[in-house]
């Protein structure tokens, strides 16, 4: 697929994915630009440095849009090998590419995957990847304050925390703890009023 073809399709997935449009829909632009991305030179070494650049930013753009609609349809191991695909693209080809808007929102909606899963080692081992500068956004500071709540056993406060979650956020993972934290909550509250 050439690159006016992907970016044209591109275009159309984004405008149906960030406006939540027809799921179908979204799933058939996304495999077409997986496939367009096979004609790519994603590995150096790189014979067109310039040309590198724009393949390399239209397939980060593709998959990150493949990871919100992942998010959207609550799959987390799609989401998680759409993440490990972008990690090469934030990490390794950084001096390449200008910053990606999205990349702290997706590595984010990661951590916040990780620990609804009760995946906390490799949570941890995710934190430590990152740079200061992802450590200070919002995105990044909001799945870290949950889980500082969760191990003090502060379950109000992370139920609390999901009604004013980031957007994106409550979609994802936050309902699927509203269930084992009140029933934390309720055991608390039955040892309180027993002594």
């Amino acid at each position: 697929m050439a690159e006016q073809r992907f970016e044209k399709v591109l275009k159309r997935f984004r405008d149906l994915e960030l406006n939540h449009g027809d799921q179908k829909e979204c799933e058939k632009l996304l495999m077409e630009l997986k496939l367009g991305m096979l004609d790519f030179t994603l590995i150096p070494p790189f014979p067109d440095e310039n040309k590198a650049k724009i393949q390399l930013n239209l397939a980060r753009d593709a998959l990150e849009l493949g990871a919100f609609l992942s998010v959207r349809q609550l799959d987390f191991e799609a989401f998680g090998r759409h993440v490990a695909q972008l990690k090469v693209y934030y990490h390794d080809f950084n001096s390449m590419l200008e910053p990606s808007k999205f990349q702290f929102k997706i590595l984010g909606l990661n951590l916040l995957g990780l620990l609804s899963h009760n995946r906390i080692a490799e949570f941890h081992t995710e934190l430590e990847l990152l740079s200061q500068q992802a450590l200070q956004d919002e995105c990044i500071k909001f799945p870290i304050s949950l889980e500082q709540a969760m191990m003090e056993g502060a379950y109000t406060r992370v139920l609390e925390a999901s009604r004013n979650a980031p957007e994106n956020f409550s979609l994802f993972s936050l309902p699927s703890w509203q269930k084992p934290c009140e029933a934390k909550l309720a055991i608390v509250h039955r040892h309180r009023t027993s002594l």
